[in-house]
């Protein structure tokens, strides 16, 4: 496509470099006529290149070595030019050619000849190096240090902020609850009620203890005692009614939110002569004792009473000096909880009795039936109440069934509950002065063949069911609790 040689300088080129003076690149026009013709790859073209220059012209001439390059390319028929490109090296300095001056004279026209050009492949041509080495000046910047400037003074003039106080908006000091791994679980109170204790309760009861007996006495002294341990106030309630007279021991913990509001939890304490008394009622008294030391040991919103109650044999004679009391200084009472009789259990079929059956079947159907379906068996705690104990009764069920208590519940009013044996124990003088009470019994002689120790038999801690009667007191601790701290 290229090609490059070196030749000696013909008229042509002196006359070029007498047009552009000396250095740089010049292009001829190869047009022109006579002289003879030069066969290269395109075809012939004819040349004038005027007269031939002497040999030592070119070798003595001050340019030295001219290179002329040679660039065709290939062009169409009867129109064909040619550029000639001469590059020579310019040595330093000034450098001038003296050169004679050309006659006017005109080229002869000449024509080319018609020929198409052959297809021919141009020849390997190998090009000059022409690359050189040339040193870049450098341009980076020189260090020139700046002029010292002063800059104007741009701080503000001191002023005096007003005084502005902000609201205080720290959070209160609370600190949060104690969820590490290793702090105990939440209080419960039912969970806290024990076996060892209430059994060593129920052995120091049971006793025979008629009223103004020596076991008497230490039974009304050891409740007291219980209670005052536990932090209750003790107060000993004598009363006397009918030419008897006898003494209640009353517990006071002051609740918390609502102290004008008393739930009760109580037993009585007395029995017969000659009978030791272990169901009747050591076994409630065993409960009282257990639960008040379990539920003293918790926050309670509402007041809570705990009581041991005297003469219950006799007539009901100290419920009844109490609920009076109680009904003549207004009090509130929210609650009274009664364990009668709670540690007798049978898994014999038939072991259990309905009084009345018939009137049982027409006041609580669904529990009669439950006994029927279960072949009368005395495995199940009973818990009965006037209306205001729905929500009480309730809660014994949970709890029992939490702690896999069997229980049979329901309530009436205390006008049809008087005309059954429901009615015969210290809940009833409440009843009959419409306060909210409830009592939970083994259904004493209806179940227990030792009730009274009658028919020659012991009443005695050997033939209860400890496990009943903790459960039991547990049932009895879950709902006293609820109603200690519901709204």
């Amino acid at each position: 496509m290229a090609s490059a040689t070196t030749s000696r300088l013909a008229p042509a080129l002196l006359i070029a470099l007498a047009v552009v003076g000396c250095g740089g690149r010049t292009d001829l026009g190869a047009a022109g006529s006579g002289g003879q013709p030069h066969d290269a790859a395109l075809g012939d073209v004819t040349a004038d290149a005027g007269p031939a220059v002497d040999q030592t012209i070119l070798d003595s001439g001050p340019l030295g070595d001219v290179t002329i390059d040679f660039r065709v390319d290939r062009l169409p028929q009867r129109d064909v030019t040619r550029d000639v490109t001469v590059d020579f090296p310019l040595p330093p300095g000034d450098a001038t050619v003296d050169q004679p001056p050309l006659p006017d004279a005109a080229l002869p026209d000449a024509a080319l000849p018609d020929a198409a050009t052959p297809d021919a492949a141009l020849p390997d041509v190998t090009l000059p190096d022409l690359t050189r080495d040339v040193a870049v000046p450098d341009a980076s910047t020189p260090d020139v240090a700046s002029p010292d400037a002063a800059l104007p003074d741009m701080s503000l003039p001191d002023a005096a902020l007003p005084d502005v106080s902000l609201p205080d908006m720290s959070l209160p000091d609370v600190s949060p609850p104690d969820v590490s791994p290793d702090s105990p679980p939440p209080y419960d109170p039912v969970l806290a009620v024990t076996r060892a204790r209430y059994l060593d309760d129920l052995n120091k009861i049971a006793q025979p203890r008629p009223p103004q007996s020596a076991h008497w006495q230490f039974v009304q002294s050891y409740c007291a005692k219980v209670f005052a341990e536990a932090g209750y106030t003790v107060e000993l309630h004598a009363f006397s009614s009918g030419g008897q007279s006898g003494v209640n021991v009353i517990g006071t913990r002051p609740g918390l939110t609502r102290p004008a509001e008393q739930v009760i939890v109580s037993a009585h304490y007395d029995h017969l002569v000659g009978c030791v008394g272990a169901d009747d009622n050591a076994s409630g008294v065993a409960g009282v004792l257990e639960a008040a030391r379990v539920l003293a040991a918790a926050a309670l919103d509402r007041t809570l009473i705990v009581a041991c109650w005297d003469l219950e044999e006799a007539g009901l004679l100290g419920s009844q000096a109490y609920a009076a009391r109680a009904a003549q200084r207004g009090e509130q009472i929210t609650m009274v909880y009664v364990m009668e009789m709670i540690g007798y259990r049978s898994t014999q079929p038939g072991s259990q009795s309905i009084p009345n059956e018939q009137l049982f079947a027409l006041l609580f159907p669904q529990q009669v039936a439950r006994i029927r379906a279960n072949q009368y068996r005395g495995d199940f705690i009973a818990a009965f109440g006037n209306p205001p104990t729905t929500s009480a009764l309730a809660a014994i069920e949970t709890t029992a069934a939490r702690v896999g208590l069997p229980a049979t519940t329901g309530s009436q009013t205390a006008a049809i509950l008087a005309l059954t044996p429901l009615a015969r124990s210290d809940h009833t003088p409440f009843w009959l002065r419409n306060f909210p009470a409830l009592f939970l019994t083994d259904t004493a002689e209806f179940r227990n063949p030792n009730y009274h120790c009658r028919n020659g038999t012991a009443d005695t801690v050997q033939t209860l069911d400890i496990d009943f009667a903790v459960k039991t007191t547990q049932a009895m601790v879950g709902s006293a609790y609820q109603l200690l701290n519901a709204p």
